[in-house]
């Protein structure tokens, strides 16, 4: 039912509108369509990543639907939706007891949260998803699956390659594949092969990553270089850390705006995890379980230690960077359901009674941040799928406006998210053409009549011309 929901969401609020990066992609669309896709374009670096695989699927998406941005945005809803169904079944195996209804609605309600409006409405960020997706799998096929162990061992290698090449965050995988490795008991030769394999794999992916790598590229958007060299981070440590506290506490996104409450909800998120990991290290001695809890939250922490250490000079922690929160709740929560939902204490003592009531007290805060996020996700999304028409329609009815208007509403169309950088600093820029040529997205037939035929959007300080026939294709 609620991933029902999220997908009813997507689906409404979602646009056939470029947004930021999506923008980049163009270019390797257009010379696939023209039988001049190379693998270097491919591989080329995109920020601090290679984004290879998420480059397959945008080409795929040219040629079968015109890179249509709601299928992407939907693939990257369903790839989220396999992923909370496999965490049911890891969840399950961890707790060693079938699926009841509580696990799956409280899990389901953080998973599927509208705090992460942005990336679900952002085709772009669906190397995000790939990488959750593949981080969920290494987790099954290191912990609950039955195949050959050689097998098993092969496929999470091609999981975590993907991972890699899909944004930077996804090499979060290597280490945490030899924390998955070195979890089970007792250790044997094998488990230091398997180790030393998966070593060597994780080596050749940096060096790949590395070779023909550009630091300046890395830094292309930063807003002031010299705060995004790593040498400022580790001059300002503090800073930093409270910059780690801002991007935790980002999980309650409408906290943005409030003096100290990112960081002080940041570092007790950041506290809670810390004692979990500890107490599973702990529950490990005499219970061999599935490390569930602290997988997640080991790959949240580190998936937002890498963020801090690309984002700290770019200064308030952006909308995006939700989704490792989110992951971040869902490990805890993982952690204290058992706990709740079967009195992990005995009801003999006042002592046992009175933990099992703060467990249950947990519930509270849960709703009061489902409720939250919710409303600030609805309003969100109507607010992302507003701007998106209005630039869509500015950019088809460019030639319609006025030429003493075209400095006003190009300046809003570069300025209301698409990313302006050296290939795009006016709207006459090859990847404009290269779309419009191309039929790609919003310049494809049918959504190039719907926002042609609405005309310019009437904005204040720039005056539409109305009135023109709609072309025919």
């Amino acid at each position: 039912m609620l991933a029902a929901l999220y997908l009813g969401f997507v689906f409404h609020f979602a646009t056939n509108e470029p947004v930021g990066d999506d923008w980049n992609v163009v270019p390797l669309i257009h010379s696939a369509l023209h039988g001049q896709l190379t693998l270097s374009g491919l591989w080329a670096q995109h920020l601090e990543s290679r984004i290879f695989f998420p480059n397959l699927v945008f080409v795929v998406s040219g040629f079968i639907d015109h890179f249509d941005i709601r299928t992407i945005i939907l693939l990257s809803a369903v790839i989220y939706i396999v992923c909370y169904f496999i965490l049911l079944r890891l969840y399950r195996e961890y707790d060693g007891h079938p699926l009841t209804a509580i696990p799956c609605v409280v899990l389901g309600l953080i998973w599927f949260s509208f705090a992460d409006v942005k990336n679900a409405l952002w085709a772009f960020q669906v190397a995000w998803f790939m990488v959750v997706f593949c981080f969920v799998i290494l987790i099954y096929l290191f912990s609950v699956s039955s195949l050959n162990r050689s097998i098993a061992l092969a496929i999470s290698l091609l999981v975590a390659v993907v991972a890699s090449y899909s944004a930077l965050q996804g090499f979060v995988l290597w280490p945490l594949g030899l924390f998955l490795l070195f979890w089970k008991t007792p250790w044997s030769r094998r488990t230091y092969i398997d180790a030393g394999i998966w070593m060597i794999g994780c080596v050749t992916a940096v060096v790949l990553l590395l070779r023909g790598y550009s630091q300046l590229i890395a830094l292309g958007t930063c807003p002031a270089a010299a705060r995004c060299q790593s040498g400022y981070l580790v001059g300002h440590l503090s800073e930093a850390l409270l910059f780690f506290f801002r991007v935790v506490g980002n999980v309650y996104p409408t906290t943005a705006n409030a003096v100290g409450a990112q960081e002080i909800i940041g570092a007790v998120l950041a506290l809670i995890s810390i004692v979990i990991v500890v107490a599973s290290f702990r529950e490990r001695r005499v219970r061999l379980r599935v490390p569930l809890p602290s997988a997640i939250i080991l790959f949240s922490l580190v998936f937002d230690a890498m963020i801090v250490y690309g984002r700290f000079g770019y200064g308030t922690p952006a909308l995006q960077y939700v989704m490792p929160q989110v992951m971040l709740l869902a490990g805890i929560a993982t952690y204290l359901l058992p706990r709740i939902s079967r009195g992990h204490f005995t009801l003999r003592s006042r002592r046992s009674l009175i933990i099992r009531g703060l467990y249950f007290c947990s519930v509270i805060p849960l709703l009061l941040w489902v409720i939250g996020t919710t409303s600030f996700g609805v309003m969100q999304a109507r607010q992302t799928q507003k701007a998106a028409i209005t630039e869509a329609r500015l950019v088809v009815n460019l030639s319609r406006i006025p030429d003493d208007q075209r400095f006003c509403y190009e300046g809003i169309i570069l300025g209301g998210g698409i990313w302006s950088g050296a290939l795009m600093n006016t709207v006459d820029a090859p990847i404009f053409k290269d779309a419009k040529e191309d039929g790609l997205s919003l310049f494809s037939p049918g959504a190039f009549k719907i926002y042609y035929s609405e005309g310019p959007p009437n904005l204040s300080g720039c005056r539409p011309r109305h009135g023109e026939a709609v072309p025919t294709h």
